[in-house]
């Protein structure tokens, strides 16, 4: 389902003068700093304290679990995550026929999500990290071979070893929980299949 969505959304951010900046805030107050990405801080903006954790972790993109009034579990934001994720970056891989879209849905967006995602040291052990690049490799890997070539090849390196052996003192992208290990794999295993179609 996450295709017609996405071509639903691109044809109206194509056609609806600012849905784009309202969409975008959406997309990070269903999920966080994900599609940015970042990691929220220890306090908002205006230097306020978050009035308590699960405070903190509704703006990480928590939310109430199906099962109860407690807040989801990691597994189950990362579920979600990568569902809504999958969605934006299909946006991105859109090629518009009518100029371009706002630069939060432009397809150099993707190298952006990718380099900012690698730089936040913070998210590196979080098994959500791993599941969301996972998602966008699935999604758009293979067309970002083709867009950036040599580039491209270079930051797949940079992610399978941050996958397989890590970076320094064996800290592995997503973490060492069981869903962070199964997503690196994942992570792996696609890498491995767009490396398998260059010829």
């Amino acid at each position: 389902s996450a295709i017609p969505l996405a071509q639903l959304t691109f044809n109206i951010l194509a056609s609806v003068p600012e849905f784009a900046d309202v969409f975008f805030a959406k997309l990070v107050q269903r999920v966080g700093g994900w599609p940015i990405p970042y990691a929220v801080p220890n306090q908002d903006y205006d230097g306020r304290k978050w009035e308590s954790n699960e405070e903190r972790l509704k703006v990480m993109g928590f939310r109430k679990s199906e099962e109860g009034n407690a807040l989801e579990s990691e597994a189950e934001l990362s579920s979600r995550a990568a569902g809504i994720m999958r969605v934006y970056f299909l946006i991105l891989q859109i090629n518009p026929p009518h100029g371009p879209l706002s630069p939060m849905f432009q397809t150099t967006r993707y190298w952006s999500w990718f380099a900012r995602i690698l730089d936040e040291k913070s998210l590196m052990q979080s098994p959500i990290t791993a599941e969301l690049i996972y998602t966008a490799l699935n999604v758009m890997g293979h067309d970002a071979l083709q867009i950036w070539g040599g580039q491209w090849i270079k930051l797949l390196a940079l992610i399978y070893e941050g996958v397989t052996v890590g970076f320094g003192s064996n800290r592995c992208i997503g973490g060492q929980t069981a869903e962070g290990r199964a997503s690196r794999v994942r992570v792996q295993l696609e890498i491995e299949r767009i490396m398998s179609t260059i010829t």
